[in-house]
Order: structure tokens, then C-alpha cells, then sequence
């Protein structure tokens, strides 16, 4: 019930509303997501549970607006392009790899990262345990590979692992 709760107080930041059909709509997907990804979920003691779930709490608001400083400065990268401040930058395909992430943890590392303007998840390889993003700005790729390796590991983990 808290994971739902989360989730839908997440959905109303990220659609900047608090309102209650927005709320309502936002634990309606975080009731689909759960009921879909329960059988994923890594159950540990009730300890660690707790634990978890304290930890998810209290990082939620940084992991919001870690996603929200993503929005902003993707945005303003584009927009610095399309004014014609900066010249377009060699865009291409970067494979990243899952390290530690459990099967939500990527699937919410893919929509995150697609919240931002500049990636877009193409793939995801479950096999070679790796997902592709369509980078803006593909001009060093082992940039692109620390950045998502650096937001999950500083924010992402302690919410979605």
C-alpha cells in the first residue's frame, strides 16, 4: 500500500498535479505497474523490508528532483541547439549496462531516462543485460554510460533498485 502511495505522489510531481483525479489516475498505474511487477520484487526479512521501504521514503523527494534537474538541463541543451546558440551535437545508440538493477529497477531506469529530453530508451536486452538509449548528445558515450550509472547507484537505488 505504501509503494502505491509513492508511486502516485511520484505521478502527481511528475505531472506538476496534486489534484485528485490526477492523483487517482497516478495509483491507478501504480496499482497496474505493482500488480504486474510483484512477481519481480525481491522479498527480503521484514527487517530489511522496513529498512527498504524507510530508505525509499526518504529518498523519494531527491530521486524527484534529481529527475526534475535532468528535465531542465535536457531541456535547456535542446533548446540552445534549436535557437542555434550551440551547434547540433553527433547523436547516436549507446548501450548501457543493468549492473545491480532488479527488472523494475530497468524498466524504471528506461522511463526516467525517456522523461528527459535527450535519451530515449530503444531497448532493452535481457540476455546481454543491457539497454540501448538514443543519446542527444552521443558525442562521448562513456559519458552517457557513467551518467546512468552514477544517477542509479547516487539516487535510483535507494527508491527503485
Amino acid at each position: 500500500m505504501l509503494r502505491i502511495l509513492i508511486l502516485a505522489l511520484l505521478y502527481g510531481a511528475l505531472v506538476n498535479s496534486f489534484s485528485l483525479p490526477d492523483l487517482l489516475m497516478g495509483g491507478g498505474l501504480a496499482v497496474v505497474l505493482t500488480a504486474l511487477l510483484w512477481r519481480f520484487n525481491e522479498r527480503g526479512p521484514y527487517r530489511s523490508r522496513w529498512r527498504a521501504t524507510t530508505r525509499a521514503l526518504l529518498f523519494t523527494p531527491v530521486l524527484v528532483g534529481v529527475v526534475m534537474g535532468q528535465i531542465v538541463r535536457g531541456a535547456w541543451q535542446v533548446f540552445q541547439v534549436v535557437i542555434g546558440r550551440k551547434p547540433i551535437p553527433p547523436q547516436g545508440l549507446v548501450e548501457v549496462p543493468f549492473g545491480a538493477r532488479s527488472v523494475s529497477g530497468v524498466l524504471a531506469t528506461g522511463w526516467i531516462a525517456t522523461l528527459s529530453p535527450g535519451l530515449v530508451l530503444v531497448d532493452i536486452d535481457w540476455e546481454r543485460r543491457i539497454y540501448t538509449v538514443h543519446a542527444f548528445d552521443a558525442s562521448n558515450p562513456a559519458t552517457v554510460v557513467a551518467e546512468q550509472l552514477r544517477f542509479y547507484e547516487h539516487t535510483q537505488r535507494h527508491v527503485i533498485p
